[in-house]
């Protein structure tokens, strides 16, 4: 597990289609799902070509991590933010496996409780929410979490190659996965902060 904070400087980025300002290669809304689909740890399931695994989430008790019970993840909407479908957790964590590494990841989401699991690849960090991993530097890859409603709501930006991201927790909700297969320029990496932010804005006022 190798995580640091960094400084990390924004500026103002115009989002095209909500796109989290990164280019996009795969979009993953959970929209073609059955709602009201439950899912148990040990189960997979697909969504816009991109297979997804469930597992329990786990938490701390002193040096070592174990899952916790009640796992469930079941598709249903209005929690995180976005329209249709999403993904809904309890005391689960769902792992994306993308076809080819992503660049750059964005999603929605809504922390309704603390206890937070993010994994890229082999790279754990496990929080109070994610709003604290905002500037981590979690293997090859940078979080950024720009901003956080009193509701929960916000947006979580990945940095770096992804060939696997793993999100869940004890009540956390998420929606619209988005991936970019183009390699970004240094400038739009410098910018990314704050796209997030203005995503969340955007859906909350509406069109």
């Amino acid at each position: 597990m190798v995580f640091r904070r960094t400084a990390v400087g924004v500026a103002t980025l115009l989002i095209v289609a909500g796109s989290c300002g990164i280019a996009q290669g795969i979009v993953i809304t959970f929209d073609e799902m059955d709602a009201g689909s439950l899912f148990q740890p040990g189960d997979v399931f697909s969504s816009s070509s991109v297979a997804v695994r469930v597992d329990a989430s786990v938490l701390p008790l002193g040096s070592t991590l174990y899952p916790v019970g009640g796992s469930s993840v079941s598709v249903a909407a209005g929690m995180a933010g976005g329209g249709g479908n999403e993904l809904q957790m309890t005391n689960a964590a769902v792992t994306f496996d993308f076809p080819q590494p992503a660049f750059g990841i964005c999603l929605q989401f809504r922390q309704q409780a603390r206890g937070i699991n993010l994994q890229i690849g082999n790279d754990l960090i496990v929080a109070d929410s994610l709003s604290a991993m905002n500037g981590w530097v979690l293997g090859d890859t940078q979080v950024f979490v720009p901003f956080t409603s009193a509701e929960g709501l916000g947006a979580l930006i990945v940095v770096g190659a992804v060939e696997s991201l793993s999100i869940g927790g004890t009540s956390l909700a998420i929606d619209n996965v988005i991936g970019s297969y183009v390699v970004p320029e240094p400038a739009t990496l410098a910018l990314l902060g704050s796209s997030g932010l203005m995503l969340l804005k955007r859906r909350q006022v509406g069109p």
